[in-house]
């Protein structure tokens, strides 16, 4: 009689395992977090990528009786004093912090402008009537 081989059981257990490990729902690897607020009726989903990887950040408005989404808002630049701050075109640029209240989304970027300083710019975007507003920022010191 033939005996297994212990390599080849031992194989056959991690192939397994992986293959249970795999039945979830995996988040892609350019999303950093997911945070999701109950303003009213409503979810506001906020995603943060990575922004080495995919420099974006997506504001989201779903409604969780239907499980559908209302809205989705990504966030690639931003303006201040007239000028287009690209997130592509920076030498880096970090979400400092992203605060949401029943009014507006508040966020807080640092933007590594290329050869030159950073600059943090404090960005809201107002929730009107359940929907995401244009988003305005101002300088921060």
């Amino acid at each position: 009689m033939c005996k297994p081989n212990k390599m080849f059981l031992a194989f056959l257990v991690f192939i397994c395992t992986c293959c249970q490990a795999q039945t979830g729902v995996v988040l892609p690897l350019s999303i950093d977090t997911v945070e999701t607020y109950r303003i009213g009726e409503q979810l506001i989903r906020v995603v943060r990528y990575n922004m080495e990887v995919k420099p974006e950040l997506r504001l989201e408005v779903i409604n969780p009786i239907e499980r559908s989404l209302q809205q989705a808002v990504s966030i690639k630049a931003f303006t201040l004093d007239g000028r287009v701050y690209d997130f592509v075109k920076s030498d880096g640029v970090f979400v400092e912090s992203v605060d949401v209240s029943e009014k507006q989304v508040k966020i807080v970027f640092e933007y590594n402008i290329p050869k030159s300083k950073a600059l943090l710019a404090e960005c809201v975007v107002p929730i009107l009537s359940g929907r995401l507003d244009v988003m305005a920022c101002t300088k921060r010191n």
